[in-house]
């Protein structure tokens, strides 16, 4: 039985030990590889990046670390995504192998603009209140300080970094299946923005709509990662 890397990419204020809870769920055969960003986690003592493709680069860094023949895909959500996307084309930029699928949950088709996310700079009071709208942080860690003074200011640079992205065009579709995972009520990524990844791939595109908000994969761990095991299963001769 063919064995298989999965990729994970945090979502804007998280570490690498947001997906790791993800492994007792996933087929045994995936072997789980989270991808910890500087600045948080285990690598908490390091500077935090100074734009978007700073963090890509990093990523890169440590993904071609851990390639090792192995057929691979990515997961990403959110921020996640977006970086999962862009790590694609740096892989084929250096002629080297892809993902052969990318999931992306909760996450806007690259193209489309954050106009309506630029608050990153609001005062802490109303940082909070956004953040409380989109779900995602436990209710205690607004109620502790010290944990909030560690946290905030780690939400509010991926908060920056992403706003700032700058969706390169003109490249080529990518040539891997992809699957689109989204939630009913996101305010971060509604609806429709997540309408237009069908045109990103040359392969096949799978949607998978979710009741909730931005972070509906905490409310449905069964159904997403029965996607990312569906998605293992037609990469490699996987048993359920």
């Amino acid at each position: 039985m063919t064995s298989i890397s999965l990729f994970c990419f945090p979502y804007a204020g998280s570490s690498a030990s947001a997906y790791r809870k993800w492994k007792r769920f996933l087929n045994p055969a995936v072997e789980l590889h989270p991808i910890e960003l500087a600045g948080r986690g285990t690598r908490i003592d390091e500077p935090l990046y100074d734009c978007f493709d700073d963090a890509v680069d990093d990523a890169f860094r440590l993904l071609v670390r851990e390639l090792d023949g192995r057929p691979f895909f990515f997961w990403g959500h959110s921020m996640g995504g977006l970086i999962g996307y862009e790590l694609y084309y740096k892989l084929a930029e250096q002629r080297m192998n892809t993902p052969r699928s990318l999931i992306v949950s909760g996450t806007r088709a690259p193209h489309i603009p954050h106009d309506d996310m630029n608050f990153h700079d609001l005062p802490d009071s109303e940082f909070k209140q956004k953040m409380r709208e989109f779900g995602g942080t436990p209710e205690m860690l607004f109620q502790d300080e010290a944990l909030m003074n560690l946290f905030l200011p780690i939400l509010r640079h991926d908060f920056r970094i992403s706003y700032h992205y700058l969706h390169s065009s003109g490249r080529e579709t990518m040539n891997c299946d992809l699957d689109i995972l989204y939630g009913l009520s996101d305010g971060m990524a509604p609806p429709h923005t997540i309408t237009p990844w069908k045109s990103y791939t040359s392969g096949e595109s799978r949607f998978h709509e979710f009741r909730g908000n931005h972070f509906f994969i905490h409310d449905h761990v069964l159904e997403v990662s029965g996607v990312v095991n569906l998605t293992a299963r037609k990469i490699g001769d996987l048993k359920r």
